[in-house]
């Protein structure tokens, strides 16, 4: 396959209202676990990329494409830096076009082995593909022409990759999602703070060990390991563009465990954090 060069500050493209599309180019990052109520697709152009589902970690290179379903606690980290297109269509846009989808979700398995679906995924690659080239040349009509290929793409992911989930799997998902709500939300507000499992499972009145199968159950990771990456997020920010010593950092963002951090820190970045910092300034 050929490998083309992209050269473009991060671009976002408002031609749809049905769907956020832009061209990112990142030296590095680190997005800690998120979900968000839309469909996301992350096409690696140059680079590579890192996407966390669960306990499951995958790495995407050019060419290869990432498919994030709604609502699925994921984190993404690039050491590299990579040049990538974004796409997310919100669900309210999906159940208008496709009522159905509700029950559904999108298996994709991005390094098949199947030559069907890697006929499929082909013809996803090149809707992408087109919708870039759309966006920045904007040829007459393009809006009408971005839009159309919008929906072909929502077409051929839903008849190439949705199957079917229970109704009973659904209503249960949507059950729990408004509490996952308030403890990610309760999660980013006092981050920095000291708190014990037994004191945010009290704060939802839940048992300690109800909470904990709860978050599990719902996200695929426990949550002080969520906590813990929302954590280190704050300080490789602050790593990469502040000269703050790194115990303030760690006292900034709730990290009281010195030994711990380190450990976490590594396991994640395979680096230390000093040098990571050696390494933003080369």
């Amino acid at each position: 396959m050929e490998t083309k060069t992209y050269r473009y500050e991060q671009v976002e493209y408002l031609f749809s209202p049905h769907a956020h599309f832009e061209l990112s180019q990142k030296t590095s990052s680190f997005v800690p676990f998120h979900y968000h109520d839309a469909l996301e697709l992350i096409y690696i152009l140059e680079g590579e990329l890192v996407v966390i589902q669960g306990q499951h970690e995958t790495l995407f290179r050019p060419g290869d494409i990432a498919l994030i379903n709604l609502n699925v606690l994921h984190s993404t980290i690039s050491r590299t830096g990579n040049t990538s297109i974004l796409l997310q269509f919100p669900s309210a846009d999906l159940y208008h076009y496709i009522p159905d989808m509700r029950y559904k979700e999108f298996l994709w398995e991005p390094f098949s082995s199947d030559s069907e679906t890697r006929r499929k995924m082909d013809g996803v690659r090149g809707l992408l593909d087109s919708l870039l080239d759309t966006a920045k040349d904007q040829p007459p009509g393009h809006i009408l022409h971005f839009e159309s290929l919008l929906l072909e793409l929502i077409f051929q992911l839903y008849s190439g990759f949705a199957h079917d989930i229970t109704k009973a799997q659904f209503h249960l998902s949507e059950k729990n999602l408004e509490r996952l709500s308030q403890i990610v939300s309760f999660t980013e507000e006092h981050y920095a703070e000291s708190f014990s499992l037994s004191d945010i499972a009290g704060h939802f009145h839940l048992q300690t060990n109800y909470f904990c199968r709860f978050f599990k159950n719902n996200t695929g990771v426990t949550y002080m390991k969520f906590l813990q990456d929302y954590r280190l997020s704050k300080i490789y920010y602050d790593l990469l563009h502040s000269d703050l010593p790194l115990g303030l950092l760690l006292e900034r963002h709730g990290f009281t465990n010195y030994k711990l951090f380190r450990q976490c820190f590594y396991e994640r970045f395979g680096m230390t954090p000093g040098a990571l910092r050696r390494a933003k300034k080369e």
